[in-house]
């Protein structure tokens, strides 16, 4: 079994996660995550579970 990944530790535990991502300068903009937003589109179960699929 491998271990969760950390779009799923974010999920389980309702955290508010924020990505560093550089502008046109370098310079850090704080955006805040978006599920499916730079990868796999997740599937969001009736128990509110996030599971994405494998690629």
């Amino acid at each position: 079994m491998q271990p969760p990944s950390h779009q799923q530790l974010a999920a389980a535990n309702e955290w508010d996660v924020r990505h560093l991502i550089p502008d046109s300068k370098g310079n850090p903009r704080i955006v805040p995550h978006e599920l499916g937003k730079w990868g796999a589109t997740p599937i969001i179960e009736e128990d509110g579970a996030v599971v994405y699929t494998k690629l």
